[in-house]
């Protein structure tokens, strides 16, 4: 966790600066670096989470000190707790190779789009509303070998994913079986070649 301070140079015969830092607006200050002459940055790190710094910067050379600077504050952020992430990949086994009609092509791409049109279980409007309500980013891309549909989202929403592309509900009571390798198996037998999912426990 760190701080970075700018200022103007507006001094001319400075060999350095004197960083000054305190947590009370009105100090008492103590000095936490010396920079070269004409340097108008400086970083401050290890510094406490949610604690507002306040800053001043002073030239210096072999005759003394300057008056300090107008004080300059800054708030430090509260830690991320990550909760893990999923990427969920949806591979199907067609691309523009299996375009065979002579002098017709383009069919993978047109396909591709038609997914983002929705499904009769899943319209449209109720993907996307899935997909709003887990912060989730999707998208998709098609090659000679085969059309890649792909989304990134927390972890906790892998099964509303699941659901919503394969029609396999949430394990939520006994009448909505749970996801289990077998149903995504049979989920992918015809017309998929994967569906990839590396779970991220605890992504920096």
């Amino acid at each position: 966790m760190g701080n970075r301070t700018c200022r103007t140079d507006a001094s001319t015969n400075e060999s350095g600066f004197k960083v000054e830092r305190a947590t009370q607006t009105g100090g008492p200050f103590t000095q936490i670096g010396l920079t070269g002459a004409n340097i108008t940055t400086f970083s401050d790190s290890a510094l406490s989470t949610q604690t507002t710094y306040y800053y001043e910067v002073l030239a210096t050379n072999n005759v003394g000190d300057s008056s300090a600077s107008n004080v300059s504050g800054a708030t430090t952020f509260s830690p991320y707790t990550p909760t893990g992430l999923v990427a969920y990949w949806t591979v199907v086994r067609a691309g523009s190779r299996n375009e065979i009609e002579p002098g017709k092509s383009g069919f993978a791409h047109l396909f591709e789009h038609m997914m983002f049109r929705g499904t009769e279980a899943y319209p449209k409007e109720k993907y996307n509303a899935v997909l709003k309500q887990l912060g989730a980013d999707h998208n998709a891309f098609t090659t000679d070998d085969y059309t890649a549909y792909h989304v990134l989202a927390p972890a906790s929403g892998l099964e509303a994913l699941a659901y919503s592309r394969f029609g396999m509900r949430p394990a939520r009571n006994a009448l909505r079986p749970a996801i289990t390798p077998s149903r995504m198996a049979s989920a992918i037998n015809t017309g998929f070649l994967a569906c990839a999912m590396a779970v991220f426990s605890k992504m920096p």
